[in-house]
């Protein structure tokens, strides 16, 4: 089984859509995973955590993930949407066989779909699904509800035993956790040698703070618009002296974006700065939020200050 280590930004993929926001619009999406390929993104993800990947269905899922598939890329993670066992191993069937003659590093994102009532549950769950996969499997930790009430977060010791007892094939995560404070205590204790963690929200300051832990990479942010950004903070930070802290510049500039973008909704002003860049996010589809004129003239000049800021932080 094919297996790889992500090391850096990952980059989210979302959808786009024809006028009427009644199918996908695939040609704008090859042209973004055109863009991020040329500067140099090495990893891609669709995740029901990227803005509208919850608005399309089953077979809009196949399609979208197969898109990615066709494009340059070598190493994808595709994910899966919320569906009960039955259904995810027709979905796993479904990827088995179309993908079964690809020489790409493909893997599959699955979410649990059920309330948390105990670890056991959630282990057979991720047992009985890598046994039928072809592709190594990567859990998408979003917590979950508690069927008694209050919120599961997942934890290291879950995590090391479905690695463990999916003889590997489960071997890597999106880290969400509600704090960087819990996220750290969760990712110290995971078996990262045979693990790999993704952290995903604030980027860049996430994985700043995570990194110590064992995390190896992260969901990139800015780097959605500027890939150099998110690119070069991973190099300076990973492969440089820490007490040089020229990567503390580039971390200045997501916190500029954030700091702006967080007041208006992240993905309505990331799906507004892409249709921008007349790259993807053209259109969108029901319900999601409008976006009012006082939000695009925030975000047309945040974005036109961060290009003179990048200028002077990388020289680009």
């Amino acid at each position: 089984m094919p297996n790889f280590r992500i090391e850096g930004p990952v980059f989210p993929i979302p959808p786009d859509y024809t006028d009427d926001g009644e199918d996908l619009e695939l040609s704008t999406t090859e042209l973004y995973l055109k863009y991020l390929f040329e500067c140099g993104a090495k990893y891609i993800m669709t995740t029901a955590g990227t803005s509208q990947y919850n608005l399309l269905s089953r077979d809009e899922i196949r399609r979208f993930n197969m898109s990615l598939v066709k494009s340059e890329f070598e190493q994808i993670i595709l994910g899966i949407q919320q569906l009960s066992t039955e259904h995810l191993l027709e979905e796993i069937g479904y990827y088995n066989d179309s993908l079964s003659s690809t020489d790409k590093d493909i893997v599959l994102m699955v979410l649990y779909p059920e309330r948390y009532y105990d670890d056991d549950s959630i282990i057979s769950f991720y047992k009985e699904i890598s046994d039928k996969s072809s592709f190594p499997i990567y859990i998408h930790c979003m917590p979950m509800r508690r069927a008694n009430g209050g919120t599961y977060e997942y934890t290291s010791e879950i995590v090391n035993r479905i690695n463990e007892e999916t003889s590997g094939v489960v071997c890597g995560l999106k880290e969400e956790s509600s704090s960087f404070d819990k996220g750290y205590e969760f990712v110290k204790d995971i078996n990262t040698e045979n693990v790999n963690v993704i952290v995903a929200g604030k980027s860049q300051r996430r994985y700043l703070s995570l990194y110590p832990a064992g995390a190896q990479s992260f969901l990139s942010g800015v780097g959605s618009f500027i890939p150099s950004v998110d690119i070069s903070f991973y190099e300076l930070y990973v492969n440089s002296p820490i007490n040089e802290k020229r990567h503390l510049g580039i971390l200045k500039l997501e916190d500029y974006l954030f700091d702006n973008f967080m007041k208006i909704g992240w993905h309505v002003a990331m799906r507004q700065t892409l249709k921008l860049m007349e790259m993807t996010c053209k259109n969108n589809r029901r319900p999601f939020s409008n976006i009012t004129e006082e939000h695009k003239e925030v975000i047309e000049q945040t974005i036109a200050m961060m290009m003179v800021k990048i200028k002077e932080t990388l020289g680009e």
